[in-house]
């Protein structure tokens, strides 16, 4: 049985160069604001067991259950630095349908409106709940099989929303004062399902053989539509 806390607090960048996305004032945040609102309730609880089923070692249940948290990663800094720097923007057929490549030079600037990228401001630390059983069996002097179930339920995944899509009828976006507009949310969740076979068998002269199988599930709402 154990007890884990995880608490990092909002990243800082001493030039104040890293601003988030207001998307309700549709201004950047000023320099050197807080990102977001940081997550301070990340408590997670494990629990594990072995258990002897015959009371002879040979027929051994184990498991496990436990709280595992995520934690804003410096990636997602990165990206607001990159996505709301001076001078990004996204040039795309739809809007301009002469562009084509090679570019022509870029020297003098672009009148194109800038994109920019937003981190919810009240965001929550993915988390995912996990739970391990398995059973293993001594056959013999020398082969063990094992085979066992793997499930994970995670909350609050990282999905990236458009905000600012192009719309197909007019074939210029609903704010002509920005090009792509991405809001990064905590809205995903996922579920996985594992079976897992496992066969070893111990040989002389130190030699081991192993054989794994896995069957599983993975279904997820994490993929978000990222049209220019």
């Amino acid at each position: 049985v154990g007890l884990r806390y995880d608490y990092t607090p909002p990243y800082t960048d001493v030039d104040h160069r890293v601003r988030n996305f207001d998307v309700t004032t549709m201004h950047l945040t000023a320099p050197g604001a807080r990102l977001y609102t940081p997550d301070r309730d990340n408590v997670a609880p494990r629990f594990g067991f072995t258990y002897d089923v015959r009371g002879n070692g040979r027929s051994v249940l184990r498991g496990g259950y436990g709280y595992y948290y995520g934690l804003y990663t410096p990636v997602s800094a990165e990206t607001l630095l990159i996505a709301n720097a001076p001078g990004t923007t996204l040039l795309t057929r739809t809007e301009d349908p002469t562009l084509q490549y090679p570019l022509a030079s870029l020297a003098a600037g672009v009148s194109n409106p800038p994109t920019r990228r937003a981190t919810d401001p009240k965001r929550e630390d993915n988390y995912s709940r996990q739970v391990t059983v398995n059973l293993q069996q001594q056959l013999g002097a020398s082969t063990a099989v094992t085979i066992g179930y793997v499930g994970i339920r995670s909350r609050y995944n990282v999905r990236t929303r458009p905000l600012n899509l192009i719309d197909p009828a007019t074939g210029q976006r609903p704010n002509p004062e920005f090009s792509q507009i991405l809001f990064a949310e905590s809205s995903g969740s996922a579920a996985y399902d594992g079976l897992q076979l496992l066969i070893s068998r111990r040989f002389s002269n130190g030699l081991a053989f192993n054989a794994n199988y896995a069957y599983s599930r993975l279904m997820d709402d994490i993929v978000s539509p990222q049209n220019p």
